[in-house]
């Protein structure tokens, strides 16, 4: 009896394991807040893996295709050349902090999108559902300590 309690606790021991190692390659180095009221999500644009909180603040974890993930913080230049942008999230520090997203090399022309954030620390997201951009992408913030991640194909 004491032979098969030790194989299932070795058996369950070692699922156990195995499904921490899938897990954590899938969020690596991936941190929470401890309040997750204004947490979306976190993505890791070397392996292309996303992490995301739902409503009821489970975290998991998605691929995201393939796509190129760039992050910065402020006004400036993306992407040089066409592409097609799917997503652009923003993360402004104060009450409706924006971004500008010009389908340009500068923040030129008439402005594609421009995700608010209505409150401190809230991610806005603009869908643009694979909008196709001619010349590149700019990002145009009036305050600087506004994070930026756009979501994008290179064509």
């Amino acid at each position: 009896m004491k032979r098969y309690f030790m194989i299932s606790l070795l058996l369950l021991l070692a699922v156990a394991f195995l499904a921490t190692g899938v897990y954590a390659e899938d969020a690596t180095n991936v941190k929470v807040a401890r309040d997750v009221n204004y947490v979306n999500a976190i993505a890791d644009a070397v392996t292309g893996y996303c992490a995301r909180v739902d409503s009821k603040g489970r975290l998991n974890t998605k691929e995201l295709g393939g796509h190129t993930i760039a992050s910065q913080w402020g006004s400036g230049l993306v992407y040089t050349g066409a592409c097609v942008v799917h997503q652009v999230l923003v993360q402004g520090q104060t009450a409706d902090d924006y971004a500008a997203v010009y389908d340009a090399v500068s923040a030129t022309g008439t402005a594609k999108a421009d995700p608010q954030s209505a409150t401190a620390k809230q991610v806005a997201n603009a869908d643009l559902k694979g909008s196709t951009f001619a010349t590149g992408i700019y990002v145009y913030c009036p305050n600087a300590n506004v994070l930026v991640t756009v979501v994008y194909d290179p064509i």
